[in-house]
Formats: structure tokens, sequence, C-alpha cells
């Protein structure tokens, strides 16, 4: 009996010693894949995109998006944007790049980076980002002439930014540009009527201008002919 005890107690221990060295091996593999590995996946960078307000001239004011009821920009009429770029994670963000996607009738004026052959895709190299680190561009735009927008009371497009390394998953940001091409007041033949532009004398009007002359010179001659009488 005291041996077939010994043979109970003995397995019980061996048996204990499995589990114990088993829930080690499972714990070291969990640190391994989510405690700061060789790699890390998900999102961990994030992308601010904004962009210079139109309606504070005084000063520089960044918001989100320029809205088609709002104040808007004006074509010839530089603009800048504010891009933050940041690590989230818990390890280096090696190699971050940005790249923004301009949209047509806009173009580049300065900042950092480098263009395209096509001048419509601007790519800036940030390098490594260490955890919690997060860097800031300052990039300057310009919006073209009014015959870029024929036609068009408003014109609004979408500036695209986008994020990458290799330990995360890529991030986007995009940021409305609207524009008023023009001022615009009543409709002449169903199209708008540019304030600014000069009204043109046709024949009707030079009808009445020279009816208004021969009234006044008439008129002139009868008071004359009165003072003489």
């Amino acid at each position: 009996m005291q041996l077939l005890q010994r043979i109970v107690s003995l397995f019980s221990i061996c048996a204990l010693l499995v589990a114990s060295t088993t829930a080690v091996v499972a714990s070291s593999g969990s640190y391994g894949a989510y405690g700061g590995g060789s790699s890390q996946g998900g999102d961990c960078l994030s992308l601010d995109q904004m962009v210079s307000n139109p309606a504070v001239t005084t000063q520089i004011e960044y918001i989100d998006n320029i809205l088609p009821q709002g104040a808007k920009y004006k074509p010839n009429q530089a603009f800048y944007a504010r891009v933050k770029v940041k690590n989230t994670g818990r390890i280096v963000a090696p190699d971050v790049v940005v790249t923004n996607e301009i949209p047509q009738c806009f173009t580049y004026i300065g900042g950092p980076g480098s263009l395209n052959k096509g001048g419509n895709v601007l790519t800036i190299d940030i390098g490594d980002l260490q955890p919690q680190e997060e860097h800031v561009l300052y990039i300057t735009y310009k919006v073209g002439d009014a015959t870029c927008f024929p036609n068009q009371p408003v014109y609004c497009a979408t500036n695209k930014m986008r994020a990458v390394t290799d330990v995360c998953n890529p991030v986007e940001d995009h940021a409305q540009l609207c524009v008023e091409p023009q001022v615009l007041g009543l409709t002449k033949g169903g199209m708008p009527i540019d304030l600014h532009e000069t009204p043109q004398a046709g024949p009707a009007n030079l009808i009445f201008v020279l009816a208004g002359q021969i009234a006044l010179g008439a008129f002139g001659l009868f008071l004359k002919n009165r003072a003489n009488a």
C-alpha cells in the first residue's frame, strides 16, 4: 500500500512539473508576439493634415477642410498645409515616407520633399520615427489662375496624404480644397455674370445717350431765345 501511494505521488509531481513548464513556454511566446518583438503590425502611425483658413488673413489658422458654403480660396492665391506624422507604437518605425497626391489646378510651391515629373505627386522622406515621436511638415501651394475653372462658380478638390513604413499599416488623411473662381451676381441668358466685369455699351445704350444730348441742346436753345425776346 505504501508503495502504491509513493507511485501516485510521483506521478502527481511529474504532472505538476509538466503543467508549469507549458505555462512558462506559453507566456514566453505571448510576450514575443505582443511585447515589442522584431515586427509590429497594425495601426502604429497617425497622420493629420490641416490647411490654412481663407477667412483669416491676419495670421495663419489651420482647419480640416474648406467647405463650399464657407470662405474659399481665390485664383492665384497661395495657401498652406500642416501635416503631422506620429509613431504611436512601441517600436521604431523605420523609413517613414509621406506622399501627397496634389489635385488638378493646384501646384506645389515650397516645403520638404520632391515632385515627380508630372508635378502632381510630392514625396517626403521622413526617416525613422522613434516610439511616440511626431514630425510636422509645412507645405506651400498655389491655386491656378481663372482659366483652370471655366464656368464654375465653385470648384472643390481633395488633397490626399499617405504615410507608410515597413512595420505599420499605411495611413491616409484627405483635406478638401474649394475655390471661388469669380464673384457671381445676376444671370444673363441663364449664365452667371461676373460682377467684376465692366459692362459693355451696346447700340441701345448709344441711342439713349444721343437722345439725351439732343434734348439738352434743344432746351438750351429755348432758354437762349427766350432771354433775347
